[in-house]
This record gives C-alpha cells, sequence and structure tokens, in this order.
C-alpha cells in the first residue's frame, strides 16, 4: 500500500522532463529538515513552498499496489523520480511499506531508473529496497561524510560549493539540468541512467539553491553554523 502519495505517470516540469514523478506533502518530512519552514532552528526555503506543496497536499491519496502498478504502467518512460515534493516519514516514522511498495510497482510497471531524495538523518542503506536509489539531501560536508556512514550516496544543496570542486577526494558535479536546458532527468546519463540513480557512484551531486525561497535556504545553511 502507497499511502498520501500523487503519482504522475508523465510529469510536465522541465528539470524533470516526461518522466513518471510522484509527490507527497510536507507531513512527511523531518522537522530537522534545514529547509522545512517548522524547523525553529532555520528560516525555510524549501523550493516546493507555496502551490507545489499545497497540490500534493490537496490530491494525495492511497494506492493498492496493483493501482500503483496500473498508474505508473501510463508512463512514456523508464524513469521515475520518486517525491519531488515530500519525504519517507508516515507518523514520524520511516514508511518502509511506501518504498517496498513503489519500487515493486515500478519495477513491475518496467521502470529500470527509481530514485528519491531524503532529508531523514535515520534512513540508511538497509531501509532501501533493491532497484531504489535514495540520496541523502546534504547541505554541508558534514551531512556528507554522515551519508557516507549511513552507506547512502549524497546530494548537496549549497551556494558555497561548485562543479568540479572535490570534497574527501571525491568530484562535485553539478546537476546537469541546471547547467543545460537541452538535458533533464529524462535523458540526464543516456544509457547508464541518471546521475541520481546510480546507487555506488563516487560523485557528489549539486544542486545550487533555487526557487522562490533561494534566499532563505542560504540564511538556512548559515544559521546551521
Amino acid at each position: 500500500m502507497l499511502t498520501d502519495v500523487v503519482i504522475t505517470p508523465v510529469s510536465g516540469n522541465a528539470k524533470t522532463g516526461p518522466i513518471a514523478v510522484t509527490g507527497r506533502d510536507r507531513t512527511s518530512c523531518p522537522l530537522s529538515c534545514t529547509f522545512n519552514p517548522l524547523n525553529p532552528d532555520g528560516v525555510g526555503g524549501c523550493y516546493t513552498s507555496g502551490r507545489i506543496d499545497a497540490f500534493y497536499s490537496k490530491n494525495k491519496r492511497d494506492w493498492s499496489d496493483g493501482d500503483a502498478e496500473s498508474r505508473l504502467a501510463q508512463a512514456r518512460s523508464d524513469r521515475l523520480r520518486d517525491r519531488v515534493d515530500g519525504d519517507v516519514l508516515t507518523d514520524g516514522e520511516i514508511d518502509h511499506g511506501y518504498l517496498v511498495s513503489l519500487t515493486k510497482a515500478a519495477i513491475a510497471s518496467g521502470m529500470r531508473w527509481i530514485w528519491g531524495y531524503t532529508h531523514v538523518p535515520t534512513v540508511t542503506a538497509d531501509d532501501v529496497p533493491d532497484g531504489y536509489t535514495m540520496n541523502a539531501s546534504c547541505e554541508t560536508v558534514d551531512d556528507i561524510r554522515a551519508a557516507d556512514a549511513r552507506g547512502l550516496p549524497s546530494v548537496l544543496a549549497t551556494d558555497e560549493i561548485h562543479h568540479g570542486d572535490k570534497i574527501d577526494g571525491r568530484p562535485v558535479i553539478q546537476c546537469p539540468a541546471t547547467r543545460s536546458d537541452k538535458i533533464d532527468c529524462s535523458n540526464c546519463g543516456g544509457s547508464a541512467g541518471p546521475i541520481c540513480a546510480r546507487p555506488n557512484r563516487e560523485a557528489i551531486v549539486l544542486f545550487p539553491l533555487h526557487g522562490s525561497g533561494k534566499r532563505k535556504a542560504a540564511e538556512s545553511i548559515r544559521m546551521r553554523g
């Protein structure tokens, strides 16, 4: 069973391109997330604040495994970007059932590349089903090192580190879709698959701060010290 989620077989988002995506609302996010507007130690800055989160809050629903598979079978791509909004918590706990059901339905519907991101600090590689790549969302070098200890590949949201830099000897590669209008998640990486969907990669994927909350996001990172 998939709970509290919107499944879109063909996204109209310019950065993802016409792939399948899912979304949950902010109730599935940890309060500790740097960009969560409810985090008392920051000022927000989540790019989904406003109409994006409102859409997923209004339209979320539960899906049986069969219904989810049928919905994803309508996709025109073998790529699924999980949770363009939201995270993996349900009632404050890691929703393992969600991850297992989504991965099962996606693979059954023909998906080859399935990936998502999390700010939940307790998620480890053991929580992630085979066939799904979970990226740890990071804002600092210490976050990346913590993600390494949890067995997760990292993505980094910051304007303080740049494409071509290295962290602990590992290359920082800026998300190709943020560097070229000709690239989105539907063609990133070609036949090798999207960079973010490669679980054992060496590279750290960089996302420059973006969206209407960019200034708040930068301030929230600074407030972390």
